[in-house]
């Protein structure tokens, strides 16, 4: 049996959960984290965010940041953008020499794949809840442009469900693609159910006789 393999991965503990495909903005500001930054910057090198409820205690499963802006301000602060690339299991955990924390990591991608029947559902659900969030909220919001492979509609509907952090962190804990899709499916159901009452709650009621309350 092959050995997964170990890196050491500067984390950035967060009061968030980033996903794969998932583009954020940082604002940097505490000076280890700034230096880290740099390093990764000089290096190429992506970092890890991690869900913290705690500072410095993160959870076990993480996402790989990759930076894809940096603005540098000139009280030394910085703002940047990162992408999420690949989740990851900490094995253990140190600081390095700058302040900041290292994680011993492996590679801990989803395993499976799922049915074509559970990504039809998911994808039917998906729509629907994007059809009524449009609706409800005034937004215009490209139904039609979902994505279709399995990995990226999992990853979008875990990005664009209105969770929880632990809910969030749930789903990134999923070990496989098919419980992970089965999940969302079941938060959707929710989540379209309870839209569905809310929207008929605030919708005006029809007057058959035309009277004008203005």
């Amino acid at each position: 049996m092959k050995e997964a393999r170990v890196d050491a991965l500067p984390l950035f503990p967060l009061n968030a959960v980033l996903f794969p495909g998932q583009s954020i903005p940082l604002h940097i500001f505490e000076p280890r984290y700034r230096v880290m930054i740099k390093q990764c910057v000089e290096g190429n090198k992506p970092f890890g965010i991690v869900l913290a409820y705690q500072p410095d205690v993160p959870v076990e499963i993480g996402t790989t940041a990759r930076i894809t802006e940096i603005n540098q301000l000139p009280d030394g602060c910085m703002n940047i953008t990162v992408l999420g690339e690949n989740r990851f299991r900490i094995l253990a955990l140190r600081q390095s020499e700058h302040g900041y924390l290292l994680g011993d990591v492996t590679p801990h991608p989803f395993e499976g794949e799922p049915e074509e029947a559970q990504t039809a559902e998911l994808m039917r659900m998906m729509r629907r809840y994007l059809q009524m969030l449009s609706q409800s909220s005034g937004m215009h919001l490209r139904i039609d442009q979902l994505p279709t492979a399995a990995h990226d509609l999992a990853a979008f509907a875990a990005i664009v469900l209105r969770l929880s952090l632990p809910e969030k962190q749930a789903l990134l804990d999923e070990d496989a693609l098919p419980s992970l899709m089965q999940a969302e499916i079941l938060h959707l159901r929710i989540e379209n159910r309870q839209t569905l009452i809310t929207m008929a709650a605030i919708r005006p009621p029809e007057d058959e006789h035309g009277f004008c309350r203005n």
